[in-house]
């Protein structure tokens, strides 16, 4: 089977950061031990914000607050990058605690060395706003978060904080077009899956796909998985149909699911 891996073009800070292994190598070695051939599509790009000024302010004052939240392993990623080229390092958390949305953005921060303390069993902005907000009431919270995203963590611990704050880290920015050698491997080959890992990529992918009829012919046999619920339902609105959606919101278990489907 050759199953389409939407993940990110991620650009990091530095020539050393983007000499780490990436999150995409995981899954392309996923696809293969499973079986299946691993096609790279992302549908965006990720690259660090552009905002240093706002990053420096608060980094120098990470000490005043109570809560950091984390919603995702680029974040971490990016949030340590920035700490990093500023000469910091965990001291400067203070007394802080950290909230993870799910294990694969824990396990993010504890290649730094550092250890979530709230992460709900279900990885949904939803069950993390559940989980953090008795233990928010009153303080001090910062969001480490990408320019796009849900509101749902502002909207629900926003009321119940003394101080709710977020400090952008990272950016997207749509695909517009694939190279030729991506389009190639669509229109040669065909591919059995595509994986959708968030509502934004499942929207620009139909956007991508609708703008070329011969994409389209080459993927109408194709099966489309959703990471979670909330892709599920961004990507049938843009009209791509979900053969099936992930029980638990990592790509390990969608590539998985996938490979049991066949």
């Amino acid at each position: 089977k050759r199953i389409g891996i939407t993940r990110p073009e991620v650009i990091r800070n530095s020539a050393e950061a983007m000499n780490e292994p990436d999150n995409v190598d995981r899954v392309i070695n996923q696809c293969w031990n499973l079986g299946a051939e691993p096609v790279l599509i992302p549908t965006m790009q990720i690259h660090p914000t552009t905002n240093s000024e706002k990053i420096r302010q608060t980094l120098n004052q990470l000490h005043q607050y109570d809560w950091l939240i984390f919603t995702s392993e680029n974040g971490v990623q990016y949030f340590h990058d920035f700490l990093w080229e500023q000469g910091k390092d965990a001291r400067v958390f203070g007394n802080c605690q950290l909230a993870a949305i799910g294990s694969s953005t824990a396990a993010a921060l504890e290649k730094y060395q550092l250890r979530a303390d709230i992460v709900p069993e279900d990885f949904r902005a939803e069950s993390l706003a559940a989980s953090l907000k008795p233990e928010g009431v009153g303080k001090r919270l910062l969001w480490i978060r990408a320019n796009r995203g849900r509101d749902v963590l502002p909207n629900e611990l926003g009321p119940v904080a003394s101080q709710f704050d977020e400090l952008v880290v990272y950016e997207h920015t749509d695909v517009t077009r694939w190279p030729p050698e991506i389009i190639e491997q669509i229109q040669n080959g065909g591919l059995d899956w595509i994986g959708l890992s968030s509502p934004a990529i499942a929207r620009n992918l139909k956007q991508l796909l609708a703008a070329d009829p011969e994409l389209q012919k080459a993927t109408e046999k194709t099966r489309f998985a959703a990471l979670s619920p909330v892709t599920q339902q961004a990507a049938e609105e843009a009209g791509l149909p979900i053969a099936v959606t992930s029980e638990i919101y990592t790509w390990d278990h969608l590539l998985k699911t996938i490979s049991e489907l066949g």
